[in-house]
């Protein structure tokens, strides 16, 4: 009897476990390349805001035990900016919680907000930096070869500088309380130019040159007001009250 009791035991576990891989595979598979979002997407619990327009999902996959997703959105003259979304998966072991974010004690940022960011203990805070955009395939993960692939087949211009806007926060010893998301913004599709530059410390956009040009100290405000709104969004969809 006790035999068939542990038997009994061992297959309700077996059933809970395909059930959890088949719901992961199953909203995973939902984000089908694309598929247009306005407004908001929904992934999982989680509700994330989406800047104004019409934001197309281009690639979906796992890396290092997180889902994510990137949605990008078409400007004039192929153009473009994207958003990245990084939540936790059924097979990423936080039981300690989340390593806070170095980059949110960083001084050479365009702006930093740090509200709470210790390892371990529930994580809140966004920052904007500027980025040398790169989309090249990567061997080891299978969303980075679809991504340069999509970018690719539709005939995108990759601009060389965008400004990415990252919102993180997690939960306190709890894995399933996870949320990175990066808003990519594209100042060339906003008639801003910039010296093409690969190095990030003497790109034009950096903290130390910004002040030179005044419509680029524009952009970056506009970004600070938007996101102060935003992040409040996000904390609400993340289910921070």
């Amino acid at each position: 009897m006790k035999l068939l009791k542990i038997i009994v035991m061992l297959m309700l576990l077996m059933l809970l476990m395909q059930a959890g891989c088949a719901n992961f595979t199953g909203n995973n598979d939902q984000y089908t390349v694309g598929s247009v979002y306005q407004d908001s997407i929904q992934i999982g619990a989680k509700t994330v805001p989406l800047p104004e327009g019409a934001w197309t999902v281009i690639a979906t996959g796992v890396v290092n035990e997180f889902r994510n997703i990137c949605l990008l959105k078409e400007h004039q003259d192929k153009l473009f900016s994207y958003i990245w979304i990084s939540v936790e998966s059924p097979f990423k072991d936080a039981r300690y919680g989340y390593n806070r974010s170095e980059n949110l004690d960083r001084k050479d940022m365009l702006h930093v907000v740090k509200n709470e960011n210790r390892s371990g203990e529930a994580q809140d805070g966004w920052y904007i930096n500027h980025v040398i955009a790169s989309f090249n395939p990567s061997e080891k993960y299978k969303i980075y070869r679809d991504r340069a692939a999509y970018i690719k087949e539709k005939g995108y211009r990759i601009s060389s500088n965008m400004i990415g806007v990252t919102h993180r926060l997690t939960g306190r010893f709890q894995k399933e309380k996870y949320l990175h998301v990066n808003y990519y913004y594209n100042p060339e599709a906003e008639g801003i130019t910039t010296k093409s530059s690969d190095n990030w410390s003497t790109s034009e956009w950096h903290v130390m040159r910004i002040d030179q040009s005044p419509e680029k100290v524009a952009f970056v405000e506009a970004l600070k007001k938007e996101h102060t709104a935003l992040h409040e969004k996000i904390k609400l969809g993340f289910g921070f009250k």
